[in-house]
């Protein structure tokens, strides 16, 4: 389950969604991917295709706590810049037209 969620909406309709967990003995990791969000009756849903995103760790660790997950969300923005320019030469997008969304 993420810890912390981070959307930023493209031209094209989709959205990249950016999401912290933390796994035991590998610490905090980003898993990030393009996603088409649709509101159905009462739910949400989240499509995207395999493999069209990336997975990263953002730090190394032994115990969860609070302290670490705001480092690892500090580290994941000051490595945006890197992640949207892995978008940026995958597909194309112009990383200046991306806005954060909830």
């Amino acid at each position: 389950m993420p810890l912390h969620k981070q959307y930023f909406k493209l031209e094209n309709g989709k959205e990249i969604k950016f999401s912290v967990t933390y796994h035991k003995g590998t610490g905090y990791r980003i898993s990030s991917h393009p996603v088409e969000r649709t509101k159905g009756d009462g739910c949400s849903i989240e499509s995207f295709e395999a493999y069209s995103g990336f997975n990263d760790t953002l730090l190394v660790c032994n115990r969860q706590g609070a302290a670490r997950l705001r480092e690892a969300i500090a580290i994941l923005q000051t490595r945006m810049q890197n992640y949207h320019n892995w978008y940026k030469e995958k597909y194309g997008w112009n990383i200046e037209n991306i806005k954060e969304t909830n």
